[in-house]
Parts: C-alpha cells; sequence; structure tokens
C-alpha cells in the first residue's frame, strides 16, 4: 500500500502551514507573488513532497480535472528543481503559479489531495442502502473495507477495533429506527446496566443483547457478535497488561465474522419492513 492523501496534506501543512487553510495567503515563503524560492531551503522539501505524491496509493489518485491540475503542480515543481540542479545553494529564483490555474504548485497538491479519500470504497463493498444518510453509509463502507484491509495485511487488533465499531453503529442505528422506547425498555427488562444511559453511550454486548430481546438479530448472530466483544475488549492496554493477552489471528478473524452476522441479519431485518426508507 502507498501513502495517502492525508499524509500529503500533513507534510504540507508541517512544511508550508501558510497553504493549511488550503487559500493563498501573502506574503508567505515561496507564494506565487513573486517571494523567492531559495534552493538550499526549498530542494530538499520539494522533492519529498514529489515522492509522497509518485507513491500515492493507486486505488486513490484523482481523476478528470482533479488529475489534470495535480500533474500540472508537479510538473511545475520538477521544473524549478531542474532549474535548482547545480546551483550555489544561495541562487533563488521567483516561484511561478501553475499556468491556467494562478495558483502555486504545493496550494494546488494541497487542494487535490485534500480532495481525495484515503481509502477507496471497492466496488464489492455494497448494501446499506437502508442507511439515508450518504455520507454516514459510505463512512461505514469505508470501515468495512478497512477491516478487510486490515485483515489482509494481519493488522489483528486494528481489524478487532474496527470491526466492532461498525457492529456498533449498525447495530444503534437500526435500534433507534425501531424504536428507542422499546430499546430502553428492553434494557430494562433485561436489568441491563446500560439502561439508565443513552442508548448511544451503550457498549457493543448491550447492543446485542437489546437486538436480539427485540427480535432484529439471530441468536447465532448474537452469539458471533458477543464473541467479536470479548475478543476485542482482549486490545485494552490495561487488560493485556493484566492478563497478558495479545490480539491473535483467531480474535481478528472472530471479530470479522461478528460483523458479518451483524450486516446479514440486520441488512434482513430491513428488509422486512414494510415501508423501508428510500434508497
Amino acid at each position: 500500500m502507498g501513502t495517502v492523501p492525508s499524509q500529503v496534506v500533513d507534510y504540507i501543512d508541517l512544511v508550508y502551514p501558510q497553504f493549511a487553510d488550503g487559500m493563498q495567503h501573502e506574503p508567505g515563503v515561496g507564494c506565487a507573488n513573486g517571494t523567492p524560492v531559495t534552493a538550499g531551503h526549498q530542494t530538499a522539501s520539494f522533492k519529498t513532497l514529489i515522492d509522497l505524491v509518485d507513491r500515492l496509493d493507486e486505488s486513490v489518485r484523482p481523476t478528470g480535472e482533479a488529475e489534470t491540475k495535480l500533474v500540472a503542480a508537479m510538473n511545475s515543481l520538477r521544473t524549478v528543481l531542474e532549474l535548482f540542479a547545480g546551483k550555489d545553494p544561495a541562487y533563488s529564483t521567483n516561484m511561478k503559479p501553475v499556468k491556467g490555474y494562478n495558483t502555486h504548485p504545493v496550494l494546488a497538491i494541497h487542494q487535490v489531495m485534500s480532495s481525495l479519500p484515503d481509502q477507496a470504497i471497492p466496488d464489492t463493498i455494497t448494501g446499506l442502502c437502508f442507511i439515508e444518510d450518504e455520507v454516514y453509509r459510505d463512512d461505514l463502507r469505508a470501515d468495512i473495507a478497512s477491516v478487510e484491509s486490515l485483515l489482509a495485511v494481519k493488522q489483528w487488533k486494528a481489524t478487532m477495533v474496527i470491526a466492532g465499531s461498525v457492529m456498533e453503529a449498525l447495530l444503534l442505528y437500526t435500534l433507534l429506527a425501531a424504536s428507542k422506547d422499546e430499546a430502553m425498555e428492553s434494557a430494562s427488562r433485561a436489568d441491563l446496566r446500560c439502561a439508565k444511559n443513552e442508548p448511544d453511550l451503550w457498549h457493543l454486548s448491550d447492543y446485542v443483547k437489546v437486538a436480539l430481546d427485540l427480535k432484529i438479530i439471530s441468536q447465532t448472530c448474537a452469539s458471533a457478535a458477543l464473541i467479536a466483544g470479548d475478543c476485542r475488549n482482549l486490545v485494552h492496554p490495561g487488560k493485556e497488561l493484566r492478563e497478558e493477552k495479545k490480539a491473535a489471528r483467531k480474535d481478528a478473524y472472530s471479530a470479522v465474522a461478528g460483523l458479518e452476522h451483524v450486516l446479514a441479519d440486520v441488512t434482513t431485518w430491513w428488509e422486512s419492513r414494510e415501508t423501508p426508507p428510500v434508497t
């Protein structure tokens, strides 16, 4: 996996803070208003920025107009580096704005990178159409994609954390849609400690037990999700120290299995509703 857009943005914010808000300000070191750009001060930074962009993961590279703008900005930086090559460190030249965009090339790169997600959502990650908020839906789909990616590279702890958070989000969203009052009553009937709190403050095990009671999920799903929750608890630093346990492959796979069960049962529940939300 290559670099991600936020890494590029963070580097620019660190080295060129005048561009951190995505706007061009005057005056500023290396701005496109004719301020001299000194080779000794800028060459290494430009090279680092170019390397970061060149290593950008293929899945999140820009397309269309954003790609054109990025290529133009990168070529502007490369041209300046060619001018600097072999020059005395004191040599300076005026940094020209990217032709056609009237923008400093570093700022242009910042703007393009800021518009890109750190992870593209694969076409294989579908579903969640019952979530009306498109941004929230895509956030969860991106998290599900992250679970798959992290599992593939053996990041057991991260896999468990994100899988657990997605399960919580899906169950909370569904419980609130079913009936917040019924969810609270169910928690009270089961004498769960969470009953005195708002649902958004509950833990995964609480969501699972209430969802099972309200017949949103099956017993098989509940069992898998509770096992996943127990596995995720291993990642708490205090528990790791007390019990000398570390996240392992089997724990990560259990968390993913729990997520798959929750996804399937929650989706089935939504599909069974007489008047589902517009997708």
